[in-house]
């Protein structure tokens, strides 16, 4: 098997990585930023905590070597321990009384697949795994059920669902009474044959009880309109090929249609103004759409 691309001798990542040959993906996901390496073709490495005997070098001026000293007998942080505090060393934490170690641990997650099929799994199972879903809780009085008169609840179009390559990144409601939207493509260009496409998110069903008034597109960071950033952009003389690499964007949203265009790992960001204390009602929008 050879690895799909060389690597530093190590690269931090935050999501997952994968190695493929001519059959088959080897796709591994962490839950954290870890460490990884692949020095040898087919062969991946991942470090989840680092401990060094000897100082390296890079800056701290000590060796990283966090151990646990416990009746003679020393241990790095992979081992949990309770113990008294008179044998704790400055990497223990105060529980209850007693000192507990410090711990590392964390999971992986491991797929192989068809060549060209593993994508779809990475990004799927990586969207749940660094967005999961958030729990709420409520009270009730006994077995009086009247505060839940409606079991199920859904901010958006009940019969719209996002496309599969799109992520919502932000939702925010701003001070002003603007809503910041942020919207993101998950595939690359030729990842991945069927989501490695232009996608489109409809912000009439993605509000489907508002009356939208104004939707302006901002620079990622929100803090200017993209139009005045696009005027501000850079014109840089290159050397070499004068060929041109077409750049491959949405175009822009058609004030009446609202329909967001997203190319493959496209993030777009807009303000969003409703009419004020309006509301349309869902079998109106359903009709407008």
């Amino acid at each position: 098997m050879k690895k799909y691309c060389a690597l530093p001798p190590l690269s931090k990542v935050n999501l997952g990585i994968y190695v493929q040959d001519s059959n088959t993906e080897l796709s591994v996901l962490v839950d954290r930023s870890v460490g990884v390496s692949s020095l040898v073709d087919g062969q991946v490495e991942l470090m989840l905590h680092r401990r060094l005997i000897h100082d390296d070098t890079r800056g701290v001026g000590e060796a990283l070597n966090e151990t646990v000293c416990i009746a003679g007998s020393c241990e790095g942080l992979t081992v949990k321990y309770i113990v008294p505090k008179s044998l704790c060393t400055n990497t223990c934490l105060m529980i209850s009384g007693y000192f507990m170690s410090m711990r590392i641990q964390g999971k992986l997650y491991l797929k192989i697949d068809p060549i060209g099929e593993g994508a779809k799994w990475r990004r799927t199972v990586g969207q749940e795994l660094y967005s999961p879903l958030l729990l709420a809780f409520t009270e009730q009085d006994g077995d009086n059920l009247s505060n839940f008169q409606s079991s199920t609840f859904s901010g958006i179009d009940s019969s719209y669902s996002f496309p599969n390559n799109t992520a919502l990144l932000t939702l925010q409601e701003l001070y002003s009474g603007k809503i910041l939207l942020r919207l993101a493509h998950l595939y690359e260009i030729e990842e991945d044959k069927d989501y490695s496409a232009m996608a489109s998110v409809e912000l009439l069903k993605l509000f489907p009880n508002k009356k939208i008034r104004k939707v302006t597109e901002m620079s990622l960071s929100a803090n200017q309109e993209r139009a005045e950033m696009e005027k501000k952009r850079l014109a840089w003389k290159v050397e070499g090929s004068t060929k041109e690499t077409k750049v491959v964007r949405g175009g822009p949203v058609d004030p009446e249609k609202l329909v967001v265009e997203l190319a493959p790992m496209e993030i777009r960001t807009f303000f969003i103004e409703f009419a004020s204390l309006q509301t349309v009602p869902e079998a109106e929008n359903q009709a407008a759409t």
